[in-house]
């Protein structure tokens, strides 16, 4: 078949935080010492306001733990704000601005070969503010956060969106994801020709058990381990080099 699009998502499945990420790291653990407040208090909070954060730009990170803050009646300054706004998307930072050579290698190969690139992807606003300095950035023809589009991943909705956007139809697309949220079952039921896991950063790095990873694999149409395994997939010759 001859596909005309690629979705992508973006962390765990082409940048990955967990590059620079210390593997104990926790963000709302590290906000709650930041602020010396109870931590299993806030991490039930920031549990509670994921979808909020995820589909409404507006809320953004600081303005949510200014809002537990003062419902609890506790003290805080703006520096220590800083600090918290900082710490809730260095590591998404870095793996947006420094991506894996191979991974800016494979997508300049897709872009070039004439497919269009779309991001389908949930997320609040601080960890995709260094989107549009990303070096992958520039391959990509539209980018859907769900923060933005007001819809999360595995709804219908957001899939039919990112399709709109580029213009295409479900039958000529593939995605190609890591498997959270639900995401491969959703790109099924929106009619992709073809969905992807790409295994190879949480099976590397934790994130994903091997009964997990497993799991996915029996709903992926194919698994693939790096990234650049999409070139013989897609019928393209090789991974243009720098």
């Amino acid at each position: 078949m001859h596909y005309q699009v690629v979705v992508f998502d973006l962390f765990h499945t082409i940048v990955d935080p967990e590059d620079f990420r210390p593997r104990e790291f926790r963000r709302a653990e590290r906000v709650a010492a930041l602020l010396r407040i109870h931590a299993p208090a806030f991490s039930a909070y920031w549990s509670h306001t994921l979808s909020i954060r995820n589909t409404n730009r507006s809320m953004t990170v600081v303005k949510l733990v200014e809002e537990f803050l003062t419902r609890n009646k506790l003290a805080y300054d703006t520096s220590s704000l800083r600090e918290v706004d900082h710490e809730l998307g260095r590591f998404q930072d870095m793996a947006l601005l420094q991506p894996r050579p191979e991974v800016v290698s494979v997508l300049r190969t897709l872009s070039n070969s004439g497919l269009k690139l779309g991001l389908l992807t949930n997320c609040d606003e601080r960890e995709v503010r260094e989107w549009p300095n990303s070096p992958i950035s520039a391959f990509f023809d539209t980018a859907c956060f769900s923060c933005d589009i007001g819809v999360e991943k595995p709804a219908l909705r957001a899939y039919q969106l990112v399709l709109e956007k580029m213009g295409r139809r479900s039958k000529e697309a593939v995605y190609v994801g890591d498997g959270g949220n639900n995401e491969l079952e959703g790109a099924k039921r929106a009619g992709f020709a073809l969905t992807v896991l790409m295994e190879g950063f949480v099976a590397k790095n934790g994130l994903r058990k091997e009964k997990e990873i497993q799991a996915l694999r029996q709903v992926a149409d194919v698994s693939i381990d790096r990234l650049d395994d999409l070139i013989p997939l897609l019928g393209l010759r090789h991974v243009s080099q720098d």
